[in-house]
C-alpha cells in the first residue's frame, strides 16, 4: 500500500526562527548539550513520518517587516493589520483547498502560542486566554469551509520545547494510524 500523501501547515517562525522579533529565541538543547534553532528536531519527525511541510506567511513580517519589537495582541488590533491578515487567511485557504483536491491531506496547523498572532492556545498581551489574531480568523474560515484540520500550539521557551515535540508526535501517530 502507498504512503498517503500528507502535510502540515506550520508557523513561518517555527521553520525561519531569524524573523522572530527582536530578542525572541527559538533554540532546542539536545541531550548531549548543543543547541541549534528548533526547527532541526521538528523537522526530522515530521520527516520520519513522511508528511510535508508549507510554510505558512508571516503576517508581523508583511506589515512591520523584520526590523520590528516584540508586541502584544494589542499593537496588532487594527483594521490595517486586519486586512493583511484576510488576504494571508485567503492564500492559506487556497492552498489548503488545492492540496486536498489533490489527495494531499491537510493534517494540521502548526502555530505557535504565545505570538499575537499565530498562538493557537493563548497569545500575549491583556487577555492571554484564546488564540492569535491570525490563527483565530484562519480557524474561523476552516470551521465554515467544514474542513476537520486540528491546530497545535508549541510554546517556544526552552523548558517547553521536549513537551512541544511530544504533542506534535501524539498528532503524528494519532494520523498515521489511521
Amino acid at each position: 500500500m502507498a504512503n498517503k500523501k500528507r502535510v502540515v501547515f506550520i508557523s513561518h517562525c517555527l521553520l525561519n526562527q531569524w524573523v522572530r522579533a527582536k530578542g525572541v529565541h527559538n533554540t532546542y538543547k539536545y541531550d548531549n548539550g548543543e543547541t541549534a534553532p528548533f526547527v532541526k528536531p521538528l523537522l526530522d519527525l515530521l520527516f520520519e513520518h513522511n508528511v510535508a511541510i508549507e510554510q505558512m506567511p508571516c503576517p508581523e513580517i508583511l506589515w512591520e517587516g523584520l526590523e520590528r519589537d516584540a508586541a502584544g495582541i494589542d499593537h496588532y488590533s487594527n483594521d490595517e493589520y486586519y486586512k493583511i491578515i484576510e488576504h494571508v487567511v485567503d492564500d492559506v485557504l487556497r492552498l489548503m483547498k488545492e492540496f486536498t483536491k489533490n489527495d494531499v491531506e491537510v493534517i494540521a496547523v502548526i502555530g505557535v502560542d504565545g505570538s499575537p498572532s499565530c498562538g493557537v492556545d493563548f497569545c500575549e498581551g491583556k487577555d492571554k486566554e484564546g488564540s492569535g489574531i491570525f490563527m483565530k480568523r484562519l480557524m474561523e474560515e476552516i470551521s465554515k469551509q467544514n474542513l476537520n484540520i486540528p491546530f497545535v500550539g508549541l510554546r517556544l521557551k526552552p523548558e517547553s520545547i521536549k513537551e512541544n515535540l511530544k504533542k506534535v508526535e501524539r498528532l503524528l501517530e494519532n494520523i498515521t494510524q489511521q
